[in-house]
């Protein structure tokens, strides 16, 4: 076996060559190769119900994430002799039980075919780039066959990193690809390395028609909707009914205890206003020892209403043992609710208060606003700002112009005013009773707690908040301005 090191990181042993310049690195650096790539496809694209197809699996770290991101199998193709060791390695060592590993490449026929010659991807006198090598015409000999001979029950998710032969692949796998319509993620040489796809065709017996073939328009055709350079040189090809779906799709979540007084006037229509501002909506409420009928009120909603998909109401006993001061209860019931929107896949997440931080008139106008300002690149989230609001935000309110908020117990609505001149403004953290966030922007690890990233105490919200990632900001939105 190739001289390699193991590394532990983010909950994965991994062996890695000594000499593959790129991945040894990045794990030598104490990362994850390609970590918020893997864990965005899980939370928004991977359906855990469908089997994976993964060809080109290196030594196995996109595997074993995928291994774990679905509750079916893994069918796992690499053809190089040493990269195949180290990916039985891995699946062996992380215990993955639901992998099917194959070496072999996928190709446009079935026959033997060659490696390039790892020579020619030396990048100094002692380093490869061991995942750069493509088909070619010498080195290594390989079997390979076509997808379309591939007999699983359901692929629903389809990853080709097959250094310049996924026009190829994907020429002879037509067929597999209608019958099983997967989320295509694949390296898109023909417009960002030609160089590799020239290599590949290099081969003179390589059919014209295969050379010609266009990747993004036999796609088209068959009902896909392309995401350009959705991940370095990758292109995420969507089946377009699919895409539609999530791009308006909601989760409505929010917790309560002793609601009922304002259910019916106040937050089952503002929960209905929301909704009917998406294609798709699911609802999911938390609530726990409850001493009135707002469990009962909500049974009765569910019972009448036809308008989410799916509506689901969570209760439980006995969580007041909890210590409230700590924010506990908080920490726990918003997690709940966070872990429900991830389940849905949905494009966005709308927090809610359910009681009476949410009674002013919540017209569709209102979100419409919120989603155009949530619509830019680079926002995460857009919250309301409520202006009469004497309590809820004192901590989680934090700006640059006012730094001293953080953390403070005095009320600061009478500031709201002067840092709000205009209906936007930007903001670190902030919630305001409802809040609208882009799930595509929130990391797989953010999560509430009652402590910040520094260890000291914060509202859940800005525990939560500090994880979203890097430049994208958080607005909070005043239509009483």
């Amino acid at each position: 076996m190739i001289e390699h090191e193991v590394f532990d990181v983010n909950g994965y042993k991994m062996a890695i060559a000594k000499d593959d310049v790129y991945f040894y690195s990045t794990f030598n650096n104490g990362s994850y190769w390609d970590w918020d790539t893997l864990t965005t496809l899980k939370s928004r694209w991977i359906d855990p119900s469908k089997n994976i197809v993964e060809i080109g699996a290196h030594c196995g770290t996109s595997t074993c994430f995928y291994s774990r991101a679905t509750n079916k199998r893994v069918i796992a193709f690499e053809p190089q002799k040493s990269m195949f060791e180290l990916l039985e390695k891995n699946i062996c060592q992380n215990d993955l039980k639901n992998v099917d590993l194959k070496h072999q490449a996928v190709f446009y026929k079935n026959d033997n075919v060659f490696m390039d010659n790892i020579e020619t991807h030396r990048t100094s006198a002692t380093d490869f780039n061991r995942g750069g090598l493509s088909l070619g015409t010498r080195g290594e000999a390989t079997m390979c066959s076509i997808l379309n001979d591939l007999d699983i029950d359901d692929c629903g998710f389809l990853h080709i990193d097959a250094q310049g032969a996924e026009q190829h692949i994907i020429y002879s796998g037509l067929e597999f690809i209608k019958k099983h319509k997967p989320i295509i993620l694949w390296e898109n040489n023909l417009e960002y390395d030609t160089s590799l796809v020239n290599a590949v065709n290099s081969d003179l017996s390589i059919p014209q028609e295969v050379k010609d073939f266009d990747i993004e328009k036999a796609l088209t055709d068959l009902g896909y909707t392309h995401c350009d350079k959705w991940s370095g040189i990758d292109t995420l090809s969507v089946p377009t009914k699919k895409m539609d779906s999530l791009q308006n799709s909601v989760a409505i979540v929010g917790l309560c205890k002793n609601v009922d007084e304002w259910l019916n006037d106040y937050t089952l229509p503002l929960i209905e206003a929301v909704a009917k501002s998406f294609s798709k909506a699911y609802l999911y409420i938390y609530t726990n020892d409850n001493t009135d009928n707002t469990l009962e009120t909500l049974q009765k909603y569910k019972e009448k209403t036809s308008l989410y998909e799916d509506f689901t109401i969570e209760a439980e006993e006995g969580i007041v043992s909890m210590n409230r001061q700590d924010l506990t209860i908080l920490v726990y019931g918003r997690n709940k609710c966070l872990n429900y929107a991830r389940s849905k896949k949905a494009k966005y997440m709308v927090v809610l208060d359910l009681d009476n931080v949410c009674t002013y008139e919540c017209s569709s106008l209102f979100i419409k606003e919120m989603k155009h300002q949530l619509d830019k690149d680079n926002v995460v989230c857009v919250s309301k700002a409520i202006s009469r609001n004497n309590f809820y935000d004192k901590y989680s309110y934090r700006t640059k112009r006012f730094p001293s908020c953080m953390y403070l117990s005095s009320d600061h609505t009478a500031i709201w005013a002067e840092v709000l001149p205009d209906k936007i403004n930007k903001v670190i953290s902030y919630f305001g009773g409802l809040c609208i966030y882009k799930m595509a922007l929130c990391p797989a690890d953010a999560c509430y707690d009652r402590k910040d990233s520094k260890g000291a105490n914060c509202c859940e919200h800005v525990a939560f908040n500090e994880k979203l990632e890097g430049e994208h900001y958080i607005y909070c939105y005043n239509d009483k301005i």
